[in-house]
């Protein structure tokens, strides 16, 4: 199954993250910081409080 975890970085992504790679899931997480996100994971860098003001 193909999972969109947003918030991946908090306490709560953190654990639903690691879940879902052990279940075997592919697993794409949004954070602000991707860097800090497990290696095994797709990662998308978004910072929500930013939105952009272009359109």
């Amino acid at each position: 199954m193909n999972l969109t975890i947003v918030a991946a970085i908090g306490g709560i992504g953190r654990h639903l993250i690691a879940q879902a790679v052990t279940a075997g899931h592919d697993v794409t997480a949004v954070a602000r910081r991707p860097r800090e996100l497990p290696a095994d994971v797709r990662a998308v860098a978004v910072d929500l409080t930013r939105p952009r003001r272009d359109r």
